[in-house]
């Protein structure tokens, strides 16, 4: 009987350690299995003290048989017959507590042993219980992907699984602490139908988002197109399926967005463009300046670069993209002893940015008193400060000596450190700090939701958002992402305030046309720092003839006349004012009704529909 009983209850404890691995985050887990072995402890120890001592043992003698039975709870082995002829096993609450107090050492036991050789089974068993959640393969693993793991699972829709070689220890803790599954076998690594199906993932059913986050650009592509050939063996629908990867952005995203079989969704980043634009999105240029009733800026605005480097090249074209207003004028000063070693081919490829902007370069260190002049000169009419040397001291040492000068003129404009982490924003009073490993970067919904809206009202035909933008080139999809980013300012030319969703035609008249030309001025910016020129009249003339050319050919060609994404021209890069009469010349041509100033007003329009999501 006591045998059976036994085998019932180690059976109750290995269920019941099962379903606290899978059911529960591996702490919560290891903290119920640890109180089970320490209750088991404690309360052995009393109880079978108490049995020992009843039946008159010598005390040395109890002392052995109450640790040795202790032990053997832990077994399975309850030391029944042991003490059955103790008074106190008489009573019916004793015997309740021995048998609670057998099932507490076999759960204890049994819940270490599910730790240990369990993995394989509670990997398939966690999963299978996150069947209905959208799946996110991240690889590698490493502190920066535990942190965006933890805040994809924060939102309760969405499952990890991390793939990785040779994964950290004490990554693969942090992991198993928040609930995700770890893959290390060959099926993982070079993704096979065979691993697809372990995930859960089947035709039709369930989304599934990887993320090559290796610094190893090689690496992450080599993985993507592995990932990409197993979806298309698997018949996987591409609407199920999206990217995010760390590489030559370009090539690579144009090579997974284009083809037969593509992945659903693409965006292709690097920790330099993530850290800017999260830079812009958090600390947005619009908040700095002031706007009188008809959108005009009142001011003229300025920013200080600190650093040239990768991080700084993608904080100035951010910048200039960002901080065009009509009514203002654009100034940036940039300070780096090193500008002209290290900015060969940006300078080179966005040529026309120095060209059309006041950019202003000092060959100095931050630290000297060339810097400090400036700054004499200039500190009131700064709105914006940003360090990026790329050294973590370098940028603190600057911090510290910029904050004390501002200070000492009781000025709280704060600081911005930007690195390939993340971002600091310094005051007087506080430091704050935002990651770049964070959906709000690396998630397409959460950077593209505006930029689909912006391009398929652009596209104006019946396809769906999420169509028209399989249909963008590399170019079209960064146009599109600019403009989005940029969006939000209109609410402060209108003197609305943020979170708030105009209805309907929302602006009219001189403030329109206002917002417009800041439009237009974004645009232009944007295209310079694409490396973009303007095209020439001659240009433009033999571009007409082409179009005539491929007309007569076929009367349905989408040849453009004013734009050559590989040459890099463009014919609207010209000012607000002369937009007209390039309509005109071309639409003599086309014979269509092309408005470029329109497409300007429409972007201001279109803003109800792109915040209303």
């Amino acid at each position: 009987m006591n045998h059976a009983i036994s085998i019932i209850l180690g059976t109750v404890a290995i269920y019941l350690a099962l379903f606290f691995h899978v059911a529960f985050k591996p702490k919560i887990s290891r903290r119920l299995i640890g109180g089970a072995a320490a209750a088991a402890l404690a309360v052995g120890l009393v109880f079978y003290g108490f049995c020992f001592a009843s039946l008159g043992e010598h005390g040395i003698l109890a002392v052995l048989n109450t640790c040795s039975a202790v032990c053997k709870l832990f077994v399975g082995e309850g030391s029944a017959d042991a003490i059955a002829a103790s008074p106190l096993m008489e009573s019916v609450l004793v015997q309740i507590i021995f048998s609670a107090l057998s099932f507490l050492g076999i759960f204890a036991t049994t819940g270490a042993a599910v730790s240990a050789i369990g993995a394989g089974f509670l990997r398939r068993a966690r999963l299978y219980l996150q069947r209905r959640k959208t799946l996110a393969v991240i690889t590698p693993l490493n502190p920066n992907t535990v942190a965006f793991a933890r805040e994809l699972i924060g939102d309760g829709k969405t499952a990890v699984v991390f793939v990785d070689e040779t994964p950290n220890p004490d990554c693969v803790s942090a992991a198993n602490e928040i609930g995700c599954v770890i893959r290390s076998d060959a099926a993982a690594l070079a993704p096979t139908g065979a691993f697809l199906r372990s995930l859960g993932l089947r035709k039709g059913e369930r989304k599934l988002h990887l993320f090559a986050l290796s610094a190893d650009r090689y690496r992450n592509r080599k993985h993507a197109e592995d990932f990409l050939q197993a979806l298309q063996e698997a018949q996987i629908a591409t609407s199920q399926t999206g990217l995010t990867i760390f590489a030559e952005e370009d090539a690579t995203e144009t090579a997974f967005s284009q083809g037969d079989y593509t992945y659903g969704t693409v965006l292709c980043v690097n920790e330099e463009s993530m850290a800017a634009r999260l830079l812009l999105q958090k600390a947005p240029l619009y908040e700095t300046m002031c706007f009188d009733e008809t959108g005009k800026a009142t001011e003229d605005f300025h920013a200080l670069v600190i650093g040239s480097g990768k991080v700084g090249q993608a904080v100035m074209k951010q910048i200039v993209m960002n901080g065009q207003f009509c009514g203002s004028n654009f100034r940036m000063t940039v300070f780096d002893p090193v500008f002209d070693a290290v900015t060969g081919r940006f300078r080179y490829e966005c040529d026309q940015l120095f060209r059309h902007f006041h950019v202003d370069i000092h060959n100095a260190d931050a630290r000297s008193r060339e810097m400090f002049a400036f700054l004499s000169d200039t500190w009131q009419r700064l709105h914006y400060i940003v360090v990026c040397t790329g050294s973590d001291s370098s940028n603190r040492e600057v911090c510290r000596q910029l904050s004390h000068f501002l200070a000492m003129r009781g000025s709280d404009l704060p600081l911005y450190i930007c690195s390939t982490r993340g971002i600091q924003k310094i005051t007087q009073t506080d430091v704050t700090d935002w990651d770049i490993f964070t959906p709000q970067v690396l998630c397409t919904d959460e950077m593209d939701r505006m930029a689909m809206q912006l391009n398929h009202a652009y596209c104006g035909n019946q396809k769906s958002p999420r169509e028209n933008w399989a249909d963008c080139d590399y170019f079209s999809r960064m146009s599109s992402r600019a403009s989005a980013d940029y969006a939000p300012a209109f609410l402060k030319m209108a003197g609305i305030s943020a979170g708030t969703v105009p209805e309907g035609s929302w602006v009219s008249g001189e403030l329109l046309e206002n917002m417009a030309i800041s439009e237009h001025e974004r645009w232009c910016a944007f295209h310079y720092c694409m490396g973009f020129r303007p095209m020439t009249k001659e240009e433009f003339d033999s571009r007409c003839r082409t179009y005539l050319e491929e007309k007569a050919k076929d009367p349905a060609t989408r040849y453009r006349i004013g734009k050559d994404v590989r040459a890099r021209i463009h014919c609207c890069l010209i000012p607000w004012e002369e937009l007209d009469e390039l309509s005109a010349r071309e639409n003599a041509v086309t014979g269509k009704s092309v408005d470029y100033k329109q497409m300007d007003r429409n972007n201001v329009l279109t803003l109800p529909e792109l915040l209303k999501g």
